[in-house]
C-alpha cells in the first residue's frame, strides 16, 4: 500500500561539512533537476547555499590572506572537476540513439532541448562559482579550465555526446543533410529539426577548443562546410538533369526558382553568415558550370523578358557574359 507520508527534501550539510559530504548532496541535486524531477524552492536554495560553501574561502588555522585564498583556488577547481564529471556520466547514459534518420534528430534535439534547460537551472545555483571563482581564476591568469557552470556542461556536451554520435560518419551531420535533400525534392520537413541541430552547433561555439576560429568554428565544421558542399554536388546533379529535357529558357526560369529556395531555407534554419556563400554555391552549380549553353541562348533570343532573366543569371558570376 503507498504511503501518504510526503516526501521531504534532504537535509544539506552544514557550513564546516567536508567537501565528499557537500558534493554527495549536490550530486544528488543535480541528478534530480537533470532528469526533469521536481525540485522545491527550499532545495534549490539548499543546493545554491551548500554549492556556494564548497569553494568560499574558508579559514585556514595559521593562515592569512594568501593561504585563504590558495584554499579557495583549490576548493573550486576540485568542485569544477566534479561537475565535469557529473555531466559526462549523465551524457553516457543518453548515448544509446536510434538509426532512423527522423528518429535519430529527433532523439538529438529532444535531448538537447531537454540538457540545455537543466544545465542552466543548475547554473543558475552556482552563484558563487560562477561570478566570483572563475572571474578571480581568469583576472590571475589562470584562465584554462575557468569555465562557468553552463559552460563545463557544454564542454561535456560537445566531448561526450555530439562528438560521440558524429564519430559514426558524422551521422548528425549526415541525417540533417538528408533531411534538407528531402525539402529540397519537394517533401514536406520539420524544418525544426534542422534549426534545433544549428542552433546546438550555434551554442558550442562559445567553449570551442580554438576559441581563435571564432564562435561559429563548431557550427561551420560540423555543419556549414559539408553542408554547401552537398547543396553544390545536388544542384550539378539536378542541373544537368534539367538541361537535358528542357531548353535554356525553361532552365533559367528554374534556376531562379532554385535560388529562391534556396535563399529562403537559409533565411528560416540557418544563420545570416550562411546566405552569401550559399548563394555563391549555387550560382557556380547553376549558371558558371552551363554558362557556354546560356551564352549561346542568349544571342539568339530576341529581346525581351526570357532575353533579360538569361542575362540576368549570367551576370551573376564572373565572366559570365564575356
Amino acid at each position: 500500500m503507498a504511503s501518504d507520508t510526503p516526501i521531504t527534501d534532504p537535509i544539506p550539510p552544514p557550513a564546516n561539512a567536508s567537501a565528499v559530504t557537500k558534493w554527495a548532496f549536490l550530486e544528488a541535486g543535480l541528478r534530480h533537476i537533470m532528469t526533469g524531477q521536481y525540485v522545491s524552492f527550499t532545495r534549490a536554495a539548499s543546493l545554491c547555499t551548500v554549492a556556494d560553501d564548497y569553494c568560499k574561502p574558508s579559514k585556514v588555522r595559521g593562515g592569512g590572506k594568501t593561504d585563504r585564498e590558495r584554499n579557495e583556488g583549490s576548493m573550486g577547481r576540485d568542485l569544477s572537476n566534479n561537475v565535469s564529471r557529473f555531466f559526462k556520466t549523465y551524457l553516457k547514459t543518453l548515448r544509446a540513439q536510434p538509426n532512423v534518420l527522423l528518429m535519430l534528430l529527433q532523439h538529438y534535439t529532444q535531448e538537447w532541448d531537454r540538457y540545455r534547460a537543466g544545465a542552466q537551472y543548475v547554473h543558475r545555483l552556482f552563484t558563487y562559482f560562477n561570478r566570483h571563482w572563475v572571474k578571480k581564476e581568469r583576472d590571475n591568469g589562470r584562465k584554462k579550465g575557468a569555465h562557468p557552470i553552463y559552460e563545463l556542461a557544454l564542454i561535456q556536451w560537445r566531448t561526450n555526446f555530439l562528438r560521440y554520435i558524429q564519430s559514426d560518419n558524422s551521422k548528425l551531420t549526415s541525417a540533417t543533410l538528408r533531411l534538407i535533400e528531402r525539402h529540397r525534392n519537394g517533401q514536406e520537413i520539420d524544418e525544426e529539426l534542422v534549426k534545433k541541430v544549428v542552433d546546438s552547433f550555434l551554442s558550442l561555439g562559445i567553449v570551442a577548443p580554438d576559441l581563435h576560429k571564432g564562435k561559429l568554428s563548431v557550427y561551420r565544421e560540423e555543419f556549414e562546410i559539408p553542408f554547401l558542399e552537398t547543396t553544390e554536388k545536388h544542384y550539378e546533379v539536378k542541373s544537368g538533369a534539367f538541361l537535358a529535357e528542357h531548353t535554356v529558357v525553361d532552365y533559367a526560369r528554374r534556376v531562379e526558382e532554385w535560388l529562391r529556395e534556396e535563399e529562403d531555407r537559409a533565411e528560416r534554419c540557418l544563420i545570416v553568415s550562411t546566405k552569401k556563400p550559399l548563394v555563391s554555391r549555387c550560382e557556380i552549380a547553376l549558371i558558371k558550370k552551363h554558362s557556354k549553353p546560356m551564352q549561346n541562348t542568349l544571342q539568339s533570343l530576341p529581346r525581351g523578358e526570357d532575353c533579360q532573366r538569361v542575362h540576368v543569371l549570367l551576370a551573376r558570376v564572373p565572366g559570365g557574359l564575356t
